[in-house]
């Protein structure tokens, strides 16, 4: 077995550690304790002056009692930091006048333990994830979906570590390229949005997230075996291509649904907001929701629509909302509703026709340019003969090519003179 970096959580708090295999050893980072226990905004700089602190009063160096290893920073790449083992760190919590103290000696003494009973019965560890989430809220189909999507995960993992994938960092560019490639944003982005910061994504997702992850990452795996994969420069075209096949039908199912597949905030999971604005609306957008990061903005705009009238005057967005409402939509918070975007699009086309829409019809055709002229030429001829003579009965012929929307342009003009009874004869029902 190989020595093992991994992440624990204490209360909210995220703790570094290390497993030393020869000495069957936990290391924790001090620095990550520090903040765990003290709150202090620079938990660091704490931990510095206590050294000197406990120096001066007890006489002890406290960094004998650490070891130097190197763990992943904040920023992603692997730097040296204090570390104690369980022992050393009880020594050290002794110079810590926290609340938190004794709680986290109890979670420590657990924390060893655990890894011992894992190594002779390795379900014991699933056990505890499982009652993890179950604590957390998770239902047992998201639980089962989680444990399916890390299975799909871990058979990658193996794959790459036996085809020249090495380290954390080459592991975690190629997820991101995965990640990016299936959902658009960066995993880095896609925490933010979620208000994520050393949480696991991924016990952050929904059920949607969790199979497109899957997806893309068994899709990987296969295509890089199919070509046997090696390296950094293959298996990240492979993750590109399973990334693609994941992308594809999350748009597929994005547009049969009218809803987006990842949360933009967990709050607001499954609703859209529908707003009114008398500027560019990706200006608004933007406004509303101010992002100083690189990349593609945390937020989709699904859909833009003119608040003009058939007859001219201007509709709000307060008109679309109670639309909505009277169609028994769920409105849980302000501007947010629980609809799908074709929704949204009948409330709209029922504002500018002035109509209920009933019928929930999300489409509202406009007459194209050389359809606009055929019926302003047609109307007029109409009414010269009809006023010229007004016993015989007039006959304009439209010689249009195909896929003009003949029948379409016919109810226009129907429209246009008044009529009230029409017999349209077309080759394909209307």
């Amino acid at each position: 077995m190989e020595n093992e970096r991994s992440l624990v959580a204490f209360e909210e708090h995220k703790i570094r550690r290390f497993f030393d295999d020869q000495n069957e050893t936990w290391y924790f980072s001090v620095i990550d304790v520090m903040a765990a226990l003290t709150e202090s905004v620079n938990p660091r700089d704490y931990w510095f002056k206590m050294k000197i602190r406990v120096k001066t009063e007890d006489g002890l160096e406290l960094s004998t009692i650490c070891r130097q290893l190197k763990m992943k920073a904040p920023d992603g790449k692997m730097r040296e930091t204090d570390c104690a083992d369980l022992q050393g760190l009880l020594r050290i919590i002794q110079s810590i006048p926290s609340p938190k103290a004794e709680p986290f000696k109890q979670w420590l003494a657990k924390v060893g333990y655990e890894r011992i009973q894992d190594m002779s019965d390795p379900a014991r560890s699933l056990d505890r994830a499982r009652e993890y989430w179950q604590q957390h809220g998770r239902s047992e189909k998201w639980i089962q979906q989680r444990m399916m999507g890390q299975e799909t995960r871990n058979k990658l993992t193996d794959y790459w570590q036996e085809h020249e994938i090495k380290g954390e960092t080459e592991y975690a560019i190629l997820t991101n390229i995965i990640h990016q490639e299936w959902s658009s944003v960066s995993v880095k982005q896609h925490k933010e949005i979620k208000g994520l910061k050393t949480q696991n994504l991924r016990d952050h997702m929904n059920e949607a997230e969790l199979i497109f992850t899957a997806l893309a990452e068994l899709s990987t795996r296969q295509i890089a075996e199919s070509v046997d994969a090696t390296g950094m420069v293959e298996n990240r075209e492979a993750g590109k291509k399973g990334g693609g096949i994941a992308k594809k039908a999350r748009r597929e199912l994005e547009q049969k649904t009218g809803k987006s597949v990842e949360d933009t905030n967990p709050k607001y999971t499954g609703l859209l907001k529908v707003g009114y604005t008398t500027v560019d609306v990706q200006t608004r957008v933007a406004q509303q929701y101010p992002t100083l990061r690189p990349g593609k903005p945390p937020y989709r705009i699904m859909l833009e629509e003119s608040a003009m009238r058939n007859d001219g005057t201007a509709f709000t967005d307060r008109e679309v909302h109670r639309w909505l409402r009277q169609q028994g939509v769920k409105n849980p918070e302000g501007e947010w509703f629980a609809c799908s975007v074709n929704k949204v699009r009948a409330a709209v086309i029922a504002m500018k026709t002035g109509r209920m829409n009933e019928e929930n019809r999300s489409l509202d055709f406009t007459m194209r340019p050389e359809q606009i002229e055929a019926v302003e030429k047609t109307a007029a001829y109409f009414k010269r003969a009809m006023k010229e003579d007004p016993d015989k009965t007039p006959h304009f012929l439209w010689n249009a090519k195909m896929r003009f929307g003949k029948t379409f342009t016919a109810y226009q003009l129907a429209k246009k003179m008044g009529w009230r009874k029409v017999l349209v004869l077309t080759f394909k029902p209307a």
